[in-house]
């Protein structure tokens, strides 16, 4: 990922995949699993003030150790000396800051890629509104390239409360499958396929998401590629959950299989079938 700042933002933060942040463009070193997890859980709160109760919850669980408070307290002062390194004691800093029992990141669009992702799907929906689609489609595709992977790498670092991170899962999801409709809309699935299927790749049982790349697969040329992913999920909901694809799913591999049966019309070919 290439980040560039000025001196008015020297930090870019993110969160949309691994928590990351550059300082005018190298990366920061941010220090143990906890301290990572801490800063992960503010940014997804960007601007809104997180209690210490509900950092200790998502970071040791409901039964944290006795020294947990100043753990957390230690790790602030650490991830506030690593932002501002010249940052005086008790000073109240640029970018983390006390606030009603607990602390929140002070950052905008310019220099946190979640803020960055909202304000562009939200041009991208105005544009769409106004029906300019081109300009909604960019706006979409330069949203979802910010996209490094499920947010705040809450998994890996073992967050034991993914509600907050689950919820940007699902925001991005959203907006993957927004672009993806706009983008089979103007015959374009092909500039949002690669982040489409990686998406989808995290999200096996959201079966509105992997509809979405059915068709984007198909759009793109993909024939085979989308038919195999229809089996692939029929056989995984089939296997662990015990249930059939739904509407909305089956749907998209009827039209899939139209595509390919006219495909196959036009050449001469044999064409798949359920």
């Amino acid at each position: 990922m290439s980040v560039n700042h000025d001196d008015e933002t020297p930090l870019w933060f993110g969160v949309l995949g691994p928590v990351r942040v550059w300082r005018r463009g190298v990366p920061v070193d941010l220090g143990p699993r906890q301290q990572r997890l801490i800063l992960g859980l503010l940014l997804v709160n960007a601007g809104q003030p997180v209690g210490v109760g509900e950092i200790l919850e998502v970071v040791w669980g409901r039964q944290p150790p006795q020294s947990a408070v100043n753990v957390v307290h230690r790790y602030v002062g650490a991830l506030r000396r690593l932002f501002e390194p010249g940052l005086a004691a008790r000073s109240a800093g640029r970018w983390l800051r006390g606030d009603a029992g607990g602390y929140r990141m002070q950052v905008h669009p310019d220099n946190l890629d979640l803020l960055r992702l909202r304000a562009l799907a939200g041009r991208a929906r105005s544009a769409e509104g106004a029906g300019r689609f081109v300009e909604a489609a960019s706006a979409h595709e330069e949203a979802l390239g910010l996209w490094r992977g499920p947010c705040g790498g809450a998994a890996q670092l073992g967050a034991n409360d993914h509600l907050a991170f689950g919820a940007v899962d699902h925001e991005c999801a959203d907006l993957a499958r927004e672009a993806t409709r706009l983008a089979l809309r103007l015959d374009r699935a092909r500039s949002v396929l690669p982040v489409l299927r990686r998406v989808a790749e995290h999200r096996p049982w959201d079966e509105a998401l992997q509809a979405q790349l059915l068709l984007a697969l198909s759009a793109g040329g993909q024939q085979a590629e989308a038919i195999a992913l229809f089996h692939s999920v029929r056989h995984r909901l089939a296997d662990e959950l015990g249930v059939d694809p739904g509407g909305e799913f089956r749907g998209a591999y009827q039209q899939v299989l139209r595509r390919d049966t006219a495909g196959s019309v036009a050449t001469g070919s044999g064409s798949w079938s359920i």
